[in-house]
């Protein structure tokens, strides 16, 4: 196995409250020393037994620096591994920021940053956990990574109510100081129409174009980067992903489900996982048997979005046929 990507869970509490989050699991459990010891081992172990060259490790929450001790501690286990070459990234809402985070952030070659606009806007959707206003420590904090030259995607969260101010958030973003911005669809909550997304990707083309004297900016549409072809679905085979307190799962959409549990950092991945992920994989719902968009579906693909919540496959299936139509 020449690449392995591994999420680790340091994690579920978080100090913001927005809106639309889809980690409805905000309870105060988190990744122990003793088990980020354990999970150091299984990662060492199973990059040793399977001869990898390249592991993505992705830091995943909750909010991800509120267990900046265990960031440090897996940064500076990882580089006793000569044998890998380690590819980091992170989400977080950025409003932690001391030296030590500072410091650590430095060290990741994907930084994603969870900022939606405009202080109105911020503050409707993205709170603090005490109902406090984020974006003017936001603010100062993304002057701050600017300063210390770090490179980083501003994540924008899109959803409906926010489709009529989209141009005008990306606006904000860019007059920070931003020069990466990824537009992300909230499948979550919502069913989208295809007024709603052709409303989208105008907003999107009208910003584009207005920037495009600008070289350096870019704006990323997840919404189009889901179009492609796809095959079966592969989740704890080349992916682990360990909750913080050490259990195995498939995806980061099932994380914490204990019926999708696949085994622990303590005995490794259960024996019969590979079966019941071909079953998985062989369920194919009625609605997809004669699409002409099955292929490039990623509500077709993602098995485990689509057992989780009905809603959300729907979502998936709109937006996909609106990409196949575009």
């Amino acid at each position: 196995m020449d690449k392995l990507s591994i999420t680790i869970w340091l994690t579920h509490r978080c100090n913001m409250r927005c809106v639309y989050c889809y980690e409805k699991n905000k309870d105060a459990a988190h990744m122990s020393m003793n088990t980020a010891k354990a999970v150091y081992s299984y990662i060492y172990k199973t990059l040793s037994d399977n001869k990898v060259k390249k592991c993505f490790i992705s830091f995943h929450g909750g909010e991800p620096f509120l267990e900046n001790s265990l960031i440090t501690y897996f940064l500076e286990k990882f580089l006793i591994i000569k044998e890998v070459d380690f590819i980091y990234s992170v989400t977080t809402n950025g409003t932690l920021l001391n030296d030590d985070e500072l410091h650590n952030l430095m060290k990741f070659n994907e930084v994603n940053i969870s900022i939606d606009g405009n202080q109105k806007f911020q503050k409707l959707n993205r709170p603090m956990v005490n109902g406090g206003d984020s974006s003017v420590l936001l603010r100062k904090n993304i002057d701050h990574i600017i300063n210390n030259n770090i490179k980083f995607n501003a994540r924008m969260t899109v959803v409906p109510s926010g489709i009529d101010v989209l141009e005008e958030n990306i606006d904000y973003i860019y007059n920070l100081g931003v020069k990466s911005i990824i537009c992300a669809i909230d499948y979550w909550n919502y069913r989208w129409t295809n007024p709603m997304l052709e409303k989208y990707l105008l907003h999107v083309s009208k910003c584009r174009e207005k920037y495009s004297f600008d070289n350096k900016f870019k704006i990323y549409d997840i919404m189009a980067s889901t179009y492609s072809m796809k095959g079966k679905c592969a989740g704890g085979i080349y992916n682990r992903i360990i909750d913080c307190d050490g259990s195995l799962y498939p995806c980061t959409v099932v994380c914490g489900k204990s019926e999708y549990r696949i085994g622990n950092i303590y005995n490794g991945i259960n024996a019969d996982w590979n079966l019941r992920l071909e079953s998985y994989n062989s369920c194919i719902d009625n609605k997809c048997m004669n699409c002409n968009n099955s292929n490039k579906c990623a509500a077709r693909r993602c098995i485990f979005m689509k057992k989780i919540s009905s809603n959300l496959f729907d979502n998936l299936c709109t937006i996909q046929k609106f990409n196949n139509n575009q």
